[in-house]
């Protein structure tokens, strides 16, 4: 730029000098936060025509992004090398975004340590965003009760359920976040064997926890076993008769086993064995009373008694009356005969006792 507008030479054959100055320029570079539409940096750039440009945005640059920010436009670049009329009175944007960065329980944040290493005094991670706020346990619960002794059966899966969070790397804000995801299937407990009680069932659990329910809970209930009970033949229990109850069946606490019928002193009974239909409900089994035979006591035999002898007639008499022939019926011939001859026996026998007698 010359420093005169016009020349008025005064001697027309001498040369006029004039003096020309680089004329002002400047240009200004803008960085601006597009997310929140604020401007983060303003760079003036001035000088004369002709200078070259020595700024450099570069390390601007990298600050903001080291706080988090993208970088989205860079329009320095059109500046050109040298200070002119092709950038003289410009503005040149450099833009930048909020980068985000999604956490998971793989890849969780560290609640009050620094977002980005390089930024110390930067945001820190916010609280909502460790491992375990991104996961959610479940657990399924057994309980057991008409018995003691028989503590619950509780079974965790931890991390049964996961969300993400989406947390902006410049502010330390959460900026969004999923609900839990995901199910529990838990598998099925076998039932304690309790003897002298039974279940209602045999395996338990086996349920499914969802993220609104994640504690999910079964119920076993156990009643007491039956029993035999003896009865008389009134259907009234015998006094002081064992009952005992069924047995639980080992494999099996809903159902029990086949018990044999007790022995009652005094009683008798056609059942030996009974097979309980309902675990719960006695089985009364019907005995007979035994009825004892009286002993039979042998008779005492009398003492003999001498029995009066009849007049023995002659020997010739008896035996002719031995021999006299008897009247009698057909089917009694044998007992006559005998007879007879037993009589004549007696008399002949008489008759010799008679002669000694008179001898002596």
């Amino acid at each position: 730029m010359a420093t005169v507008s016009t020349v008025t030479p005064t001697d027309p054959t001498q040369n006029t000098k004039v003096t020309y100055v680089k004329k002002d320029a400047a240009l200004t570079v803008l960085f601006l936060d597009k997310t929140t539409g604020t401007t983060l940096a303003t760079v003036n750039v001035d000088g004369k025509y002709g200078d070259q440009i020595k700024f450099s945005p570069a390390e601007l640059i990298q600050s903001f992004e080291q706080k988090g920010y993208h970088l989205i436009v860079n329009e320095f670049g059109q500046a050109g090398t040298t200070l002119g009329d092709a950038n003289n009175g410009k503005t040149y944007l450099i833009e930048f975004e909020h980068q985000t960065k999604t956490i998971t329980p793989s890849d969780p944040g560290q609640p009050g340590q620094p977002i980005n290493p390089n930024d110390p005094n930067g945001p820190k991670w916010p609280a909502g965003t460790g491992a375990s706020d991104l996961v959610k346990g479940a657990t399924q619960t057994i309980h057991y009760q008409g018995v003691s002794g028989v503590e619950d059966s509780v079974t965790t899966i931890k991390g049964a359920f996961e969300k993400t969070v989406t947390v902006d790397l410049v502010t330390g804000k959460i900026v969004s976040e999923t609900d839990f995801t995901g199910q529990a299937n838990f598998e099925t407990v076998k039932t304690p064997v309790v003897n002298g009680y039974h279940a209602d069932k045999a395996p338990a659990g086996g349920l499914t926890a969802t993220p609104d329910q994640p504690n999910v809970s079964d119920t076993v209930t156990y009643q007491a076993n039956g029993k035999v009970v003896p009865v008389d033949e009134n259907g009234k229990p015998i006094l002081g008769a064992d009952q005992p109850t069924y047995p639980t069946d080992p494999s099996d606490p809903t159902k029990v086993l086949p018990v044999p019928v007790p022995a009652v002193p005094g009683y008798t009974t056609k059942t030996t064995i009974v097979t309980p239909s309902d675990p719960g409900a006695n089985t009364t089994v019907t005995y007979e009373k035994v009825v004892d035979e009286a002993p039979i006591t042998p008779a005492t035999p009398a003492k003999p008694t001498a029995t009066p002898q009849a007049k023995q007639a002659p020997a010739k008499e008896a035996a002719n009356q031995a021999t006299l022939p008897q009247t009698r019926n057909e089917d009694d011939a044998p007992v006559a005969v005998a007879g007879g001859l037993l009589a004549g026996l007696m008399g002949l026998l008489g008759l010799l006792g008679f002669k000694k007698k008179q001898d002596d």
